[in-house]
């Protein structure tokens, strides 16, 4: 474990002491408000129910903070539907390289020790690296920390195509057993085509809809969790603001 906090660093202070791009010298905050049919992650669907999800970061320079929320609209977090996630990126050119920190709620409040960062902690800590161009990106992450007793060593690969504004399409899968993406063996995961649309309301109000067919090859090796769907393919759609 110790190895790989020292390899784990030793990226990041390769990636950070790179000179950096002139940027955005004022802060910038960005906000996104979304109402799902589904809470569907890397292939997953989780609590089988729709879902409302924000996002809030502050931008400054190269440097992005912010923080992602899923709650199911069930009333219930059964099959992990409500989530925190808060990040830190760092943009260099056409790379980043983000920090994330993911807590899945259960099913009962009282198992939910957010501030436990010890052996038995609910939190996966990944770093992901990404590269963007003008027509895709590729993107791979490796959690570095989470409970003593999961076995995460396998590494989340993706990569997507942008068609043109309206349509990509996306696939990914891990290289192994890996309990942050739910999965028990490795294999291609996450496959997905999608349709965004914009809807114009005003001249000054409008919103975003996308439809999104994604199929996961690997379903039959997704953990046996009540709530998490084990169906190898879904139908998503959304509004965001």
């Amino acid at each position: 474990m110790k190895k790989r906090y020292f390899l784990f660093l030793l990226f990041c202070v390769g990636i950070f002491s790179a000179p950096c791009l002139r940027a955005q010298d004022s802060l910038v905050l960005n906000t996104e408000f979304g109402l799902y049919n589904r809470y569907i992650w890397r292939g997953i669907n989780f609590g089988d129910a729709p879902s409302l999800q924000g996002l809030c970061s502050v931008g400054y320079k190269n440097f992005e903070v912010g923080m992602y929320g899923a709650n199911s609209l069930n009333g219930t977090s059964l099959g992990y539907a409500n989530t925190i996630e808060v990040f830190a990126t760092y943009t260099y050119k056409k790379w980043s390289i983000t920090i994330d920190d993911y807590f899945f709620y259960e099913s009962l409040d009282s198992l939910n020790r957010y501030f436990d960062y010890g052996k038995n902690t609910l939190h996966f800590y990944e770093s992901r690296l990404k590269y963007t161009h003008d027509k895709f990106y590729l993107m791979a992450g490796y959690c570095f920390f989470s409970r003593a007793s999961d076995n995460t060593n396998g590494v989340y690969v993706e990569g997507g195509y942008h068609f043109n504004k309206q349509i990509r399409v996306v696939a990914g899968g891990i290289i192994g057993k890996s309990f942050l993406n739910f999965h028990d063996r490795g294999g291609v995961t996450n496959v997905g085509l999608y349709f965004k649309k914009p809807i114009k309301i005003t001249p000054d109000f409008s919103f975003n809809t996308q439809f999104a067919l994604i199929v996961n090859p690997n379903i039959d090796f997704v953990a046996r969790i009540p709530g998490v769907s084990r169906n190898p393919i879904h139908f998503l759609m959304n509004m965001t603001f």
